[in-house]
């Protein structure tokens, strides 16, 4: 029976384990990267990361999500064989009423994209064909990926799945008949902030998920805050269709294994320049590149590469926390780093600091801000350095900056420790000590 062939390819595995498994993409380590070309490295690098993909519990907890929706639709619309042939030989499957969405939302860069990507390589099936007695045999196609990118209007998104020629709302009909025909169980609407590009963008973001769900198959669609904002603005009966239901993907938590893990795995790119116990490590340093990133991925990976530069553009093979740190201050980082502050900011505020870092559906992510104090110090810090800096003529911020690193290095210096003898806390013993100890500082010793 029909429904037992596609309700099969629709289950997922028992452990999260296998689900990581088959999603992940590992790390691939650019090569000769200590003897490239700068720019050149920066690109391999560039490339690789975005070849690599981490699981996390909480994308597998939202692919369960997405896959049982799915799978629920499967359990409902394929119930016979009988009710497939006729539905097969029916000319007009578009349903009557648009349906209701469901949006994945996070902060840009926070990985929905490729959540997307990770549920199609869940559910890819190559080689399955629906086969029902009396019918051609479908290819299987269990997701469907639309992408914004490619194309601004409801044609350009069915052509790759339908084919050329049909304008309008007129491709919903062959594209909801291929849809039920070959086991579409889930459509995506990816990249959809772009629909939002203009003023009227909310309007036209509406239109356009709205037509999608004619489609027939439950349809997932990713938006950023700047695009969820907008769709607030919409009628009562178009924010019911298209906000009802709503999955959050979160920045990682600051301290999670998860994101130590993903920051472990994005290192692995920069292999060849991390092999020594002086460079920078996701075992020792994660909480403090959490604290440049927020915990979201594209912001990892623009730092790490940012660091790579500055490495070697100041002759170093090593990549160290201080580079990454140079990063961080640097100009190149300047729309990450305010974003990474904003979004403190309002954890701290728990107000809104900016429209695009700000969604009701979305509270700010409390622990990844972990010590408020030290933050505001650092930020501080950071506003002084800056306003003295900028007094100083170029000579006289290169010293200056000379210092500064100089005494940075020193508070990295570990500090030097006189153990007293467990065994023997005699007068005479505390005296020795108390002897060396003075030695260490005024140098006699």
């Amino acid at each position: 029976m029909i429904a037992n062939q596609l309700l099969k390819r629709f289950t997922l595995p028992d452990s999260d384990e296998e689900i990581a498994r088959i999603i992940e993409k590992r790390s691939r380590a650019a090569a000769n990267l200590s003897v490239l070309n700068v720019a050149e490295g920066c690109k391999l690098i560039e490339a690789a990361f975005k070849e690599t993909y981490t699981s996390t519990a909480q994308i597998v907890k939202i692919i369960r999500a997405i896959v049982g929706i799915a799978r629920a639709y499967v359990s409902l619309t394929y119930s016979t064989d009988e009710q497939f042939r006729a539905d097969c030989n029916t000319e007009n499957l578009v349903p009557t009423e648009p349906g209701f969405a469901t949006a994945l939302i996070g902060l840009g860069g926070t990985g929905k994209s490729q959540l997307f990507r990770a549920v199609e390589r869940l559910l890819a099936c190559d080689d399955f064909v629906i086969d029902v007695q009396g019918l051609p045999r479908y290819p299987f196609e269990p997701v469907w990926i639309m992408t914004m990118v490619a194309g601004k209007n409801l044609t350009s998104l069915l052509e790759p799945f339908v084919g050329c020629g049909i304008t309008g709302t007129a491709i919903l009909k062959p594209a909801a008949k291929r849809a039920y025909t070959n086991g579409v169980g889930l459509a995506i609407l990816d990249e959809s902030q772009f629909i939002t590009a203009t003023q009227a963008g909310h309007a036209k973001a509406s239109e356009m998920v709205m037509k999608a769900t004619f489609i027939g198959p439950p349809l997932f669609f990713g938006a950023n805050y700047s695009m969820i904002n907008k769709l607030e603005k919409r009628p009562q009966q178009e924010r019911d269709r298209l906000l009802s239901n709503v999955l959050v993907l979160n920045p990682e938590r600051h301290g999670s294994e998860d994101f130590r893990r993903i920051l472990s795995d994005q290192l692995e790119v920069l292999s060849e320049m991390i092999a020594s116990d002086k460079a920078v490590s996701a075992r020792t340093h994660a909480e403090q590149i959490h604290n440049y990133t927020y915990g979201i991925n594209r912001k990892s990976a623009v730092l790490l590469t940012l660091a790579y530069r500055v490495a070697r553009e100041q002759g170093n093979t090593i990549l160290s926390i201080g580079h990454i740190e140079q990063a961080y201050k640097s100009d190149a980082y300047t729309s990450h780093r305010e974003e990474v502050e904003l979004l403190r900011k309002q954890v701290l505020d728990n107000r809104m600091a900016r429209a695009d870092l700000w969604c009701s559906y979305a509270p700010p992510v409390s622990s990844n801000v972990v010590v408020a104090s030290a933050i505001i110090e650092e930020k501080e810090k950071r506003v002084a350095e800056a306003l003295i800096r900028s007094t100083m003529t170029k000579s006289e911020r290169e010293a200056y900056d000379a210092i500064m690193s100089a005494e940075s290095a020193a508070e990295k210096q570990p500090a030097k420790v006189v153990r007293f003898p467990k065994a023997d806390k005699s007068l005479e013993a505390l005296q020795a000590a108390s002897s060396s100890l003075m030695s260490e500082f005024d140098g006699s010793g």
